[in-house]
């Protein structure tokens, strides 16, 4: 299980960020605190997908895994500034 890639998500001023797994599986995560991380919803795509293949949800310790790498993923990416929100352009009339 690898993440293959992380999205950012925001709305109303919070943000949440979509985790990509090379299985199939996409977790979304809310960040609540600086280092506090709470589960959205998970979903699973593809003939491949865990869901598919192991015909149920991941739990406990995988799921607990997922988070912790997609989460460190996210963490990383942040310092590198990748998550960027370019701000509109003020126009002087």
């Amino acid at each position: 299980m690898k993440v293959t890639g992380t999205l950012r998500y925001e709305k109303n001023g919070k943000e949440s960020f979509g985790i990509s797994f090379d299985d199939g599986m996409i977790i979304r995560v809310h960040k609540t605190g600086e280092d506090d991380w709470s589960l959205m919803w998970m979903v699973s795509a593809g003939p491949d997908s865990y869901y598919l293949t192991k015909k149920k949800w991941p739990k406990g310790k995988n799921l607990e895994k997922r988070i912790n790498l997609g989460v460190a993923l996210i963490k990383k990416n942040i310092n590198n500034n990748r998550y960027r929100i370019k701000k509109p352009k003020q126009t002087n009339e």
